[in-house]
């Protein structure tokens, strides 16, 4: 931020989203957004990191040179066990899923902005649906209800 590194801890959990704290200015940062969400940064966003999530044999394949972010000896007592989002799914969610909610508590969704307009694509889509077509005006195409 502003040509300073910042260096992100785990604070806390609000609405299943982590938040973060900074330890050079202690602001906290919401993952969903990006955003600072208190303390001296607060509305302030860093920029965005281009980045693929994907397996091992795929990175090496496209990028034998690439780097890889691996569990750090010194903090193997802050991690999570393999088995934490399956544990995750137990706990319920803040909000009860509605009648007419078409999604599941905690579906992995897609999230798209585009003109300033933001929109959520269940990843169960983008699987049948891949890629999405945009549709007239550049947007990104509907998915279906239901």
């Amino acid at each position: 931020m502003d040509g300073k590194a910042l260096h992100f801890r785990l604070f806390g959990i609000n609405n299943q989203n982590f938040i973060m704290r900074d330890e050079e200015t202690g602001s906290w940062w919401q993952q969903v957004t990006g955003e600072a969400i208190h303390g001296p940064l607060k509305g302030r966003r860093p920029a965005g990191v281009d980045h693929d999530e994907v397996s091992f044999g795929i990175g090496r394949a496209e990028r034998p040179m690439g780097r890889v972010l691996q569990p750090g000896p010194r903090f193997a007592g802050e991690y999570e066990d393999w088995n934490w989002e399956k544990r995750m799914k137990s706990v319920p969610t803040v909000h009860p899923r509605g009648r007419d909610d078409p999604l599941e508590p905690r579906a992995v969704v897609v999230g798209v902005t585009v003109a300033g307009r933001a929109r959520s694509y269940p990843f169960p889509l983008l699987r049948q649906q891949s890629p999405l077509t945009p549709a007239r005006g550049r947007r990104p195409a509907r998915p279906p209800r239901g």
